[in-house]
């Protein structure tokens, strides 16, 4: 949820059309990824408790900065959040113990990897710095 809320932000002040379009297209898969997943949930009747307000808003960075200060903010946020999604995904795709839980993961990590590798080529070409 908090890449939807942030890709909303990039899309609005994000200063290079690259953050922006990046943006765009977490605010389309991560929707996307999150129904299906809130589908699957609802078929087994579980419930999931409604995620804290701060763990849905952006960061505090995120509102506050803008131009090359808010793609900055945003690209460093999108690499760690997606190297460690991508981790927390691998793991689920091949030890949980609920087979349609396990098959979402399965199927959402080709998406996450690509976009860690995505928001990793965009920082590279706006000359950001991020862990590795």
């Amino acid at each position: 949820m908090t890449e939807v809320n942030s890709g909303k932000l990039a899309t609005q002040k994000g200063k290079s059309n690259e953050v922006k379009k990046f943006g765009a297209q977490m605010i389309t898969d991560h929707t996307k990824a999150n129904t299906e997943l809130k589908s699957i949930v609802a078929a087994k009747n579980w419930n999931i408790p409604e995620p804290s307000p701060t763990l849905v808003a952006p960061d505090a960075m995120l509102t506050t900065s803008k131009g090359a200060d808010f793609d900055r903010s945003y690209v460093n946020m999108m690499v760690k959040d997606h190297k460690k999604t991508v981790m927390l995904f691998e793991h689920a795709a091949q030890t949980l113990p609920d087979p349609d839980l396990k098959a979402f993961a399965a199927k959402t990590l080709p998406i996450l990897r690509q976009h860690y590798t995505a928001i990793q080529q965009i920082a590279d070409q706006l000359g950001i710095a991020y862990d590795k």
